[in-house]
């Protein structure tokens, strides 16, 4: 077995009271002071017959200048487009051999090079899709507290991981205190020895929806799932700064606080936004009720389980959690352009509503962005947005949305 040292970094505890507190310098943005923006469809790549563009399930789209790079991870492949729909690189395919993947799951790009990560390595390529290097993951040895660690992102020298913690673990079910608190690490190599500093400590209670029989002799047990409301906090690990940006949303009302942290435990952007207040739905909350209870009857028959689906519904209502109001963001995405997007619980008619904040910004007002409820939301520029749309037979389609300035708001864009 490599020995490894785990050292905490000098800075974690001046990060964590920040993370907590939001006592910093920073600006609190009223949410009405935000631009408004729509979009219009202008790229649409993808073909439900036939051709170059016919898509399997696509699990990323990111783009970098005039390439859009769409991952799809049952088809082990990654194909890179002209946003008019002209293939250009096509790279991978199923195996173990250079190259190939396993399952990939994330692609990172920059002007230069781009790399796939799957189940196993980090597969590097030049920008006209030449196999470059193969960067094996994490040893299986390296772990912390006997749960081995998760690469969220290649460095230079190093990585950015996160321990795997079971859900039975993390909720309690045997004999410790629940899991609440996950630390980001730094690991990397020196002199053959593993070292894992601690970049920040993820709060991340309110995560699991983990559902457990009243009675454990009864073998009803292990219905794993997420908190479809939860307020724990999200993150984005970024390859290119080497930097983890933290979004902690369980403040009062619509309050979320954005910091970014260095792989050396400083924090160097912090920023707090005040966003609408959007209180619970009963009719969504029942909603949500009746759909797990109906999930954990059919998991208790298909194990040969006797369940009433009044009991599985108290099992659910005691684990699901339902705050009221709703937490002020949804789901965060870090664009290769450099913004942080922010999806929020509000909706506008049919249309989600996103904000969009430049990473380091404290002073700019927010851009908001009204998107399609199906569209699900990948990447941006400074001018679309990228992601992909499902028609009714479940095809994907890779498409980019021009932002459009809502008519009411000032079109000068240097305001």
């Amino acid at each position: 077995m490599r020995p490894y040292l785990l050292r905490p970094s000098p800075s974690l505890w001046a990060t964590v009271p920040l993370l907590l507190s939001g006592a910093c310098e920073s600006v609190e943005e009223p949410a009405d002071e935000a631009q408004t923006w729509t979009t219009e469809v202008e790229f649409e790549i993808g073909d439900a017959l036939e051709g170059d563009a016919l898509f399997g399930v696509v699990s990323q789209v990111r783009v970098e200048g005039a390439r859009v790079f769409v991952l799809e991870p049952y088809e082990a492949r990654l194909t890179l487009w002209a946003p008019t729909g002209t293939r250009l690189v096509t790279v991978g395919r199923w195996g173990e051999g250079p190259g190939e993947f396993r399952v990939p799951h994330r692609v990172h790009v920059d002007s230069m090079s781009f790399y796939v990560q799957d189940q196993r390595r980090f597969t590097r390529f030049a920008a006209d899709g030449a196999l470059l290097e193969t960067v094996p993951d994490l040893p299986s040895t390296l772990s912390f507290r006997g749960f081995r660690l998760r690469a969220e992102a290649l460095l230079d020298g190093g990585y950015l991981a996160t321990p795997v913690i079971p859900p039975g673990v993390v909720e309690g079910w045997h004999g410790d205190d629940p899991v609440l608190d996950l630390p980001v690490f730094h690991a990397a190599q020196d002199q053959g020895q593993w070292l894992m500093d601690t970049v920040v400590v993820l709060d991340m209670t309110n995560q699991g929806l983990n559902i457990q029989g009243d009675d454990p002799e009864s073998g009803v047990v292990g219905f794993f799932s997420v908190q479809a409301y939860g307020d724990y906090d999200l993150s984005y690990y970024d390859p290119r700064t080497g930097a983890v940006v933290v979004a902690r949303r369980n403040g009062e009302g619509g309050q979320v606080v954005l910091s970014e942290v260095t792989v050396a435990g400083d924090t160097t952007w912090h920023r707090r936004l005040s966003l609408p207040v959007v209180p619970m739905d009963p009719a969504r909350a029942e909603e949500l009720v009746e759909t797990l209870t109906r999930l954990v009857h059919r998991r208790a028959a298909l194990e040969s389980e006797f369940l009433s689906e009044a009991r599985a519904r108290r099992m659910v209502e005691e684990a699901v959690y339902l705050p009221d109001p709703v937490p002020g963001v949804s789901r965060m995405v870090g664009t290769t352009s450099g913004d942080i997007w922010l999806r929020t619980f509000e909706k506008v008619d049919t249309l989600a509503v996103w904000y969009a904040i430049g990473r380091g910004d404290t002073t700019s007002p927010a851009k908001r962005v009204l998107l399609p409820t199906g569209f699900a939301m990948y990447d941006g520029t400074a001018t679309h947005v990228w992601g992909v749309r499902e028609d009714s037979l479940d095809i994907n389609y890779v498409v980019g949305r021009k932002l459009v300035r809502a008519p009411n708001e000032d079109p000068d864009p240097s305001r």
